[in-house]
């Protein structure tokens, strides 16, 4: 027996075909990667914008937190005011009952 030598053989159109299928292929991965590229920036802008917003708004709520400690403090101070201005007026009342019961007994 003899051992004959099996070989397939390929024809230049048979191999121009192949190379014109694999060529659209790799166009078809092309395409897909550059919608995948855009997709990711897409997503990188979006993540970007989403960080510039929570900052946004720490430095909003941060700002609003100054803002209502420092309205305690105004209402505080008020508070206070409104009793120098009623411990004066009352003071004044007093002041004044002595100084008519003094012109009444004296005068």
């Amino acid at each position: 027996m003899e051992k004959e030598n099996v070989a397939v053989v390929i024809t230049p159109k048979e191999m121009y075909e192949l190379i014109q299928e694999v060529t659209r292929s790799l166009q078809r991965i092309e395409a897909r990667l550059d919608v995948l590229e855009t997709r990711i920036q897409s997503a990188n802008n979006a993540d970007e914008r989403s960080r510039q917003a929570i900052n946004l708004a720490e430095d909003a709520q941060q700002r609003a937190n100054d803002a209502y400690e420092k309205a305690k403090e105004v209402e505080t101070r008020q508070l206070w005011l409104w009793g120098i201005i009623i411990s004066e007026v009352i003071a004044g009342a007093i002041g004044a009952l002595f100084y008519f019961v003094q012109k009444g007994i004296g005068g």
